[in-house]
């Protein structure tokens, strides 16, 4: 789940994290030790309350992710969907859904391509 944490230095700027759980943690327990102070995190969602994970393994259920897909043709599906998103928040979204095995990465950085994994032997299609 992706999460943004918010702190503010003693100089009363702000810094937003957004990533994984487990990243933006780990950040912000880094920062805090340089005496800063944490704002809550929350959940990073779209519109009507879905999570932006979500949205895009609803693109996957629909069969977007059949053909291997890059990263701007993505957010152009997410933005025709009413989620217009920059670059910056979509890759580390692809990147944990890759992780998890959710969708296969192809090609070189920057010109990544995203699709659906092959199913496993005796998983059915």
């Amino acid at each position: 789940m992706l999460i943004e944490g918010r702190i503010k230095k003693k100089d009363g700027t702000e810094i937003s994290i957004k990533g994984e759980k487990d990243e933006v943690k780990e950040i912000l327990a880094f920062v805090l030790g340089k005496g800063v102070t944490r704002i809550p995190s929350r959940k990073i969602t779209g519109k009507k309350g879905f999570s932006i994970v979500e949205v895009v393994r609803n693109l996957a259920s629909e069969g977007f992710f059949e053909t291997p897909k890059s990263m701007s043709a993505v957010a152009k599906a997410l933005a025709k969907k009413g989620y217009p998103l920059s670059l910056e928040r979509i890759s580390p979204i692809l990147l944990m859904l890759v992780r998890k095995g959710e969708l296969k990465r192809e090609g070189t950085a920057g010109k990544y391509l995203y699709s659906l994994p092959k199913p496993r032997r005796g998983e059915k299609s």
